[in-house]
């Protein structure tokens, strides 16, 4: 008889790098729960999923309550999550250039720090409370970050930067904390890719630029390209690895 297949909670992954994360991973072989905000957008990835085992949740990670309950029914339903990806995150309205600092709104600070960093904090913690609950022996976390907290000022303004740097300091102490447990924990720091909101942007100038900034290798990246960084961050290969950052960016951070 077959082992089970591990399963792995992808947020976000109703459109966008979500998508192709879950695609990537369910051909690797995991039983993949695709998550998002909307039903109806998680189901639609279902259905270009290869394999079994997978299934589709709703899922709001700004909502305490909901990851817990959603985290306890994947677990009844699909088995222990060995893996979680942290793909849902953003501001709130791609397509509108993010004022200066000194005119940027509270409540849009509010909104991105608990979208992205408040997210990611719950996901993970529900996760090692599962964990806590039901011992694997070895579990993986990737949480997705982006350049615009390790550069901040790039792209996306002062909320959105700052969100994704504390994505950094989130993972960089949980790494360390639960090291003796058999879990990585790891981020992922993508640049700009093809996507809807990328291609929504304002600070999309052509394929080679965003905004000012240029990108060495002289393209954006394909949401595939980075797949391809959290499939080997979760795999038995990477075991080695963690409190690290996989810095997937084109070589914008050398700029």
């Amino acid at each position: 008889m077959a082992a089970p297949r591990p399963v792995v909670l992808v947020t976000g992954a109703g459109s966008g790098l979500g998508v192709v994360v879950a695609e990537r991973l369910a051909a690797d072989g995991y039983a993949v729960a695709a998550s998002d905000i909307h039903q109806e957008t998680a189901e639609k990835t279902l259905r270009r999923l290869s394999g079994l085992g997978h299934k589709a949740w709703r899922l709001d990670v700004t909502d305490e309550s909901a990851i817990e309950t959603t985290f306890r029914d994947i677990e009844a339903s699909q088995g222990p999550i060995y893996g979680l990806v942290t793909c849902a995150g953003g501001v709130r309205n791609v397509a509108v250039a993010m004022p200066p600092t000194a005119d940027f709104e509270l409540d849009e600070w509010i909104f991105d720090f608990k979208l992205n960093t408040q997210g990611n904090f719950l996901c993970v913690r529900e996760y090692l409370r599962c964990r806590r609950r039901n011992p694997l022996p070895a579990g993986r976390i990737v949480l997705i970050s982006s350049i615009s907290g390790q550069a901040p000022g790039k792209v996306m303004g002062v909320g959105y930067a700052s969100s994704k740097a504390a994505i950094l300091g989130l993972m960089r102490f949980v790494a360390l904390e639960v090291a003796s447990l058999g879990i990585t924990v790891n981020t992922i720091a993508p640049g700009p890719f093809d996507s809807p909101a990328i291609r929504a942007s304002p600070y999309m100038d052509s394929e080679s630029e965003v905004g000012a900034v240029p990108i060495p290798v002289g393209r954006i990246g394909k949401p595939e390209e980075i797949a391809v960084g959290v499939a080997f961050l979760l795999s038995s290969e990477a075991t080695f690895v963690t409190g690290a950052t996989l810095d997937m960016n084109g070589g914008m951070l050398m700029r």
